[in-house]
């Protein structure tokens, strides 16, 4: 209060409040309802009872909106469907008892108990070798042991608590666990129930050189080996092309082989045997064709093609049916590499001409036939026709055809924002003029044991630290013998397991070198080479054929029309390898790497086929 101003009294400013509300217009307000709280309620469920894992559909009013679904206090996957409707899993963990829905009004349960039948719940269905599955079990004695057991064979226990559930065991695969279908047992030892639950064991190869790090290592493989290798035949063929297609690098994913030549097509790995001729389950449609190896995530499949990146619907169709893409992004060139997928974003390289981009797009960009914008993008100094990202310890790598190998942390930007590199490695020839480098970089780099391998035109095998700084030069190059002057290049991507890494070249050696062979940028001989012909001076040439390592054996295509499988560690000192075996093909391979998976390898080849050899 201000000095030497008395305050009104309550009269004074009572009379003055009278004076303006008698000197205005008559207003009228309108206040808003409060809206009631509307409870949600259940009237039912059914089924009334079912094992863990099924689904249960609960009936009532006001369930919109549910934000929790409970199974006597365990927690449920559902979908709110309409007010009168939820649908919910039965989870793991769950035992006999009522059923509750939450929401913004409320939580509402039922009458009466859901009954949880005697049953077994293995997450996930579908596993390799050598992993293992979570297991819950219900319905069985209250506070027993139960024993877990795989085919027959014990595989640990675990106790039940006082509703005779149990939750958090594990059941180990076995290494020797061949593709099909397996049982996983649970036994109560006082009870004497038993429950089962059928699990699939594969393995996928879903993207170039199997994975994100492009090593192509199938280390899970059991079935085919050094001793048997030599027994493979033509199990079935599928033609997409004629004579002089360029077809690419198969994937293998959730039971079905992926392969790109102007289209997209998906056969079933059970398509025949005996040399049958299987016709796709589906095609998709590409718009200007594709060579590039399709990768399949996230229940899509991601291909490239001339100006797009397309994403289909994993099963889109049957009886050979076409099918549109489920987005499409948009650049100004070609994604003549292979895309690739690692913790949720697709990563593809166009080949713009003089310089490329590397682009980072959201694998569940959308439906419908939307369109896609790039997370991020960056510009590459030359041209990334070939070499398809490889992504591993939260950096995307890729080569230029100027002969540089770039690395971009994977969150760089958002919102469509251009990237600057990490670091940039080169090659004995990167900074020659646009279009002029004579180490051009179209293999695809791995990346293991800390370290980045890549090829060159120039023939050598390139090792950076993935760990660098830009500059960045390499800890050490290889070096490949060739039986013809000038015949050296190395398109092929090169292969790493077991401290070793392979690598093709158009001199028509595959050739071996240990991953620690040197440092300070020294050159490294190979441990081994092996031949791809009988002829000292014949050349056969590797092109952009990148080996594949599985059960013992180095498999890779060569121009002269097969695809051979030599054994790991077939020599020391250099020595020159003949292979264990070789499957022929129409024509040559150029484009195509093998696939290895559950017995099988599958390759394209330039006479416009798919090849898949297994074991008679």
């Amino acid at each position: 209060m201000r000095s030497g101003i008395a305050a009104p009294s309550r009269l004074q400013t009572l009379i003055f409040c009278v004076a303006l509300l008698g000197s205005m217009a008559a207003v009228t307000v309108t206040v808003a309802p409060v809206a009631a709280t509307v409870h949600p309620a259940i009237a039912g469920f059914s089924p009334v009872s079912g094992v863990l894992g099924s689904s249960v559909t609960i009936s009532g009013t006001h369930l919109a909106g549910a934000t929790a679904v409970t199974f006597d206090g365990v927690s449920a996957s559902f979908s709110a469907d309409t007010a009168s409707s939820v649908k919910a899993k039965v989870p793991a963990g769950a035992s006999t008892g009522p059923i509750a829905v939450t929401t913004a009004g409320g939580t509402a349960s039922s009458t009466t108990s859901f009954s949880v039948k005697l049953s077994l719940l293995v997450a996930p269905t579908t596993a390799p070798p050598s992993s293992s599955v979570a297991v819950s079990g219900s319905g069985f004695g209250h506070s027993e042991t139960v024993d877990l057991a795989f085919d027959g064979t014990a595989s640990g226990s675990v106790s039940t608590d006082s509703h005779g559930t149990f939750t958090g065991a594990a059941v180990a695969i076995p290494a020797s666990a061949t593709a099909g279908s397996h049982t996983v047992t649970a036994t109560g030892r006082n009870s004497g129930r038993t429950a089962k639950h059928t699990l699939k064991v594969r393995v996928d190869w879903p993207q170039f050189h199997d994975g994100p790090t492009h090593t192509g290592y199938n280390a899970s493989e059991n079935v085919l080996k050094a001793s048997n290798v030599a027994q493979l035949t033509v199990d079935w063929t599928a033609t997409l092309g004629s004579i002089g297609a360029h077809v690419g690098s198969p994937t293998v994913a959730g039971g079905v082989v992926y392969e790109a030549f102007n289209k997209l097509y998906a056969f079933p790995v059970a398509c025949g045997t005996g040399g049958a001729h299987c016709s796709p389950t589906w095609v998709g449609k590409v718009p200007n064709g594709s060579s590039a190896a399709p990768a399949v995530a996230n229940g899509e499949v991601y291909i490239g093609g001339l100006g797009k990146l397309l994403a289909f619907k994993v099963g889109c169709g049957t009886g050979g049916a076409t099918c549109l893409p489920l987005w499409t992004a948009t650049t100004p060139d070609a994604f003549d590499a292979s895309p690739t997928v690692a913790d949720g974003v697709v990563y593809a390289a166009t080949e713009n001409s003089p310089d490329g981009g590397l682009y980072a797009y959201p694998a569940d960009c959308g439906t419908g036939g939307a369109t896609c914008d790039p997370i991020w993008h960056a510009t590459l100094a030359g041209s990334s026709q070939f070499s398809s990202p490889a992504v591993a310890g939260g950096v995307v790598y890729v080569g230029t055809l100027q002969g540089y190998l770039y690395a971009f942390a994977v969150g760089c930007a958002s919102g469509g924002a251009v990237c600057l590199p990490l670091w940039k490695g080169t090659t004995s020839d990167s900074d020659a003029p646009p279009g002029e480098s004579t180490s051009a970089i179209d293999s695809s780099p791995a990346v293991a044991g800390g370290m980045v391998f890549v090829g060159s035109i120039d023939g050598l095998l390139y090792a950076y630290p993935a760990s660098c700084s830009d500059p960045c030069a390499p800890t050490w190059t290889g070096v490949i013998p060739n039986p013809s002057a000038g015949v050296k290049e190395v398109y092929s991507s090169p292969a790493v397991a077991n401290g070793v890494v392979y690598v093709g070249s158009t001199g028509g050696y595959l050739a071996a070198f240990s991953a620690t062979c040197g440092v300070g940028g020294a050159s490294c001989s190979p441990i081994w080479i092996g031949r791809t012909t009988t002829a000292a001076h014949d050349v056969t040439p590797i092109y952009f054929s990148s080996p594949a390592v599985a059960g013992g054996v180095v498999y890779v295509g060569s121009f002269n029309g097969g695809v051979f499988g030599y054994k790991v560690g077939c020599g020391t000192g250099g020595a020159t390898c003949d292979w264990l075996w070789k499957g022929q093909t129409g024509d040559g391979i150029d484009e195509s790497s093998p696939a290895v998976v559950d017995g099988m390898v599958y390759i394209g080849s330039v006479d416009g086929k798919l090849y898949a050899y297994g074991l008679p």
